[in-house]
Parts: C-alpha cells; structure tokens; sequence
C-alpha cells in the first residue's frame, strides 16, 4: 500500500549516498517526490531506518532516512533540507522548493 500524499517525477541523476557508517555507494535516481526519492543502488549495506547523505551530481546534498529496501534499490524520506547557500538575512526558504531546486525540478512534484 502507498503511503505517498504527492506524485512521483521520473528522474535519471548518478548519485554519491553517504551512510552514517562511512561507506560510499553510488545510485542513480529513478524517481522524486516532494517528500522523497527512490534510489536504484546495490542495497546490501544499506539498512531500513538509517540516515544518508545523498549527494547529487550539482553538489548538492541532501538528507534522508531509508523507508524501504528492494533488491534493486532503496526509498528514502526526505528528514532536512539539503544545504542552501542563502545568507542570514534572507526570507527562509520553504523546504519543498529548497528540495526541488536542488534535485532542478519545478512545483510539479
């Protein structure tokens, strides 16, 4: 059963997931929603309910807590936005449209 409350965007973007352990292990998304992504990766050292880093091809990077493990990848709710270069006196930015301008996608998601 789903449980995602806004729709999926197809993605194909090579990614760098950083666990909390130290491994690096590269992925290649396959799909984003406004709340998280699906990551296609060897999943093997990569357990439900950890934290990563997930950094994208633009240097961005974002944060995320894995939800679901499947022999050809990983599903992984977004926790923090990613880092934003904006400065202390700038409006905060919403995290939704931190999140999309990171991974280039418009408010469609």
């Amino acid at each position: 059963m789903e449980h995602r409350y806004t729709g999926r965007i197809e993605a194909a973007q090579d990614v760098v997931i950083y666990n909390m352990r130290g491994k690096n292990i590269k992925g290649r998304l396959r799909n984003v929603s406004r709340d998280g992504m699906y990551i296609r990766t060897d999943a093997q050292s990569i357990h439900k309910g950890e934290t990563l880093e997930i950094e994208l091809t633009n240097s961005c990077c974002i944060r995320g807590w894995v939800v679901h493990i499947r022999d050809e990848g990983i599903g992984v709710l977004l926790v923090t936005p990613p880092n934003d270069e904006t400065d202390s006196d700038s409006a905060p930015v919403p995290f939704t449209e931190i999140y999309l301008s990171c991974l280039k996608i418009d408010g469609q998601a």
